[in-house]
């Protein structure tokens, strides 16, 4: 709750600074830095947004990937996922995938 109350008097700033000003800030007024951690708020930081933009970036590559990749790929690659897991799970002793 302390944290909640400072945080409302803008004596602790959440948005647009960096953790480790939020943590500083935090020790002075003896809150434990773990209640910021488990906040929703903590997505307010710039780390956040850094964090937010590569893995968008991230997923708009895998995306054109995928776009470029035909049914036929996808499946086949599936399909040497699944037989190399069959291998290992019963150690070729059951299978045969080699003919």
């Amino acid at each position: 709750m302390k944290f909640i109350v400072h945080v409302l008097k803008e004596e602790i700033q959440i948005k647009k600074v960096k953790e480790e000003t939020i943590v500083a800030r935090m020790k002075e007024l003896e809150i434990p830095f773990i209640y910021y951690e488990k906040s929703k708020t903590r997505d307010f930081s710039e780390e956040s947004l850094a964090k937010y933009r590569k893995e968008l970036e991230e997923a708009k590559a895998r995306l054109a990937k995928a776009k470029e990749t035909s049914a036929q790929a996808i499946w086949l690659e599936k399909l040497a996922s699944l037989k190399k897991e069959v291998l290992k799970r019963k150690k070729g002793k059951f299978f045969n995938f080699e003919k």
